[in-house]
């Protein structure tokens, strides 16, 4: 069985090409006999790992069930595909085969920070829609960017601040994230130690200065506890060691547990994207110390804003004088929802667009011999060759396309 984006399907085919009304023409190499995404709906989405921390996993799990026609998750990395994948509500593969399989059977992918690896995924049919989930102090990010963007159709930004780093010439929308309710409900019961307590839930990667936290409880917060939760893997990762009054808790799937006792969140990163449990802890009721990054760049009169060179002092000063603020700007669940969802589905199928590239192209120059009309502008940043010649995904119809 083998799929056209504009949804006919073909089944039994014996002969190659079809030569679809929509205007393509569909080769035996887009045959798949057996993919198992095929038919579960629209929508794919790649991401390079999924476990049990951070808020790039816990996104999917509050975006994925609630958005419709999704066609499934692929992890690219098989050795970090763990944590609560089944609560993801559709069909989850590994590799990069399973990713191409992902794109035949999608009208769009939605990306992670998958880098050239897009290259080996985009094919004919498809539109990529790239996610930067840090802001513009990222290089990191902003490399990933450059290396997706021969293959990505749509930029999408969780923050205004990571507008800079949309590589030029390529569409881009603004959709911040928001905190799942469900996720800052307690499950757990936890005892409240008896000195004042300030939690930290995170990743154990550079960019959230942990190690500087516990330097600063330690000599300077000594009648505080500092409950740091997570952990680290891969590139990047660091090493805490506990203190006198600093913990050390595995990650957790139930963050609310830790709200629930919680005077104060902080948070010290040098950079985010948006900052998911600054912005949990703000719809539990805690206030939040935090670094002027993702959430806050954009929002700071949600928290207690401390600049990134402040001194140890001042940092120690806001923790203990931290109050809760109004929530109102805060983004709400629903609206992020839908406006992923209005994004996606706005997104017409390649069949509809291919068909206007082909009328406005009738004039000859059609290259049999390249497979792409070369008086496609270019796409993106100068001295990019022609989009079609770049682009993995899209391929020409007849020399004298049939409509």
């Amino acid at each position: 069985m083998t799929s056209c984006d504009c949804g006919r399907t073909y089944r039994n085919i014996t002969a190659w090409p079809v030569h679809c009304p929509c205007g393509y023409k569909l080769y035996a190499d887009d045959y798949d006999a057996v993919n198992p995404f095929y038919g579960r709906g629209k929508y794919g989405f790649v991401v390079p790992c999924f476990m049990s921390i951070g808020g790039t996993e816990s996104w999917h799990l509050s975006l994925l069930p609630r958005l419709r026609d999704v066609s499934g998750l692929v992890v690219l990395n098989p050795s970090m595909a763990s944590g609560p994948i089944d609560r993801l509500g559709c069909e989850v593969g590994v590799g990069i085969d399973a990713a191409r399989k992902l794109a035949k059977a999608s009208r769009a992918i939605v990306v992670w920070n998958i880098g050239d690896a897009l290259g080996q995924i985009a094919i004919r049919g498809c539109r990529v829609v790239s996610v930067s989930h840090t802001d513009s102090s990222s290089d990191w990010t902003s490399n990933l960017l450059q290396a997706q963007a021969p293959w990505t159709d749509h930029v999408v930004t969780i923050c205004k601040d990571s507008r800079r780093i949309v590589p030029e010439g390529i569409p881009h929308s603004l959709v911040p994230n928001a905190p799942d309710p469900l996720r800052i409900v307690p499950v757990n019961k936890i005892e409240k130690p008896r000195r004042p307590l300030a939690v930290v839930i995170a990743r154990f990667s550079g960019e959230k200065r942990l190690g500087f936290l516990a330097d600063l409880f330690e000599e300077y917060l000594r009648d505080w506890e500092l409950w740091i939760v997570g952990s680290g893997t891969g590139v990047g990762s660091v090493q805490i060691e506990p203190r006198h009054n600093v913990r050390i808790l595995p990650p957790t799937a139930t963050p609310g547990d830790y709200y629930a006792v919680a005077d104060v969140v902080v948070s010290a990163s040098m950079f985010e994207g948006y900052g998911l449990s600054s912005a949990e802890a703000l719809l539990a009721g805690v206030p939040v110390v935090s670094t002027p990054v993702g959430l806050f760049a954009d929002k700071p009169q949600l928290g207690t804003i401390v600049q990134h060179d402040a001194e140890p002092w001042e940092w120690a000063e806001a923790i203990r004088t931290a109050e809760r603020k109004p929530i109102d700007d805060l983004d709400r669940v629903d609206d992020w929802v839908s406006q992923w969802q209005a994004l996606l589905d706005s997104l017409r199928p390649l069949g509809e667009r291919k068909a206007e590239i082909c009328r406005s192209n009738v004039c000859g120059h059609y290259d049999a011999g390249q497979d792409a009309c070369n008086l496609i502008t270019a796409k993106g940043r100068p001295g990019k060759v022609s989009y079609l010649l770049n682009h993995p995904a899209t391929r020409c119809v007849d020399s004298e396309p049939r409509f």
